[in-house]
């Protein structure tokens, strides 16, 4: 296979976008792994706070006997 680069112009494209994809990707890699970990978080506030609820609602049913 024979590839020849005829412009330096061509020549910078390419090399801009050899630099620029993997920071791209790796933007996306930190936005995938940051909204991962704030759905894990939710779920575990509203777990926890599900929980001190039922805890709080048996407290107030025995404080009124």
């Amino acid at each position: 296979m024979d590839f020849k680069i005829e412009e330096t112009k061509d020549f910078i494209r390419l090399l801009i976008f050899l630099i620029i994809s993997p920071v791209i990707g790796m933007v996306m890699l930190l936005g995938f792994m940051a909204i991962s970990l704030a759905m894990v978080c939710m779920f575990i506030k509203d777990f926890i706070m599900d929980k001190l609820e039922k805890n709080n609602e048996i407290l107030n049913k025995k404080s009124f006997r």
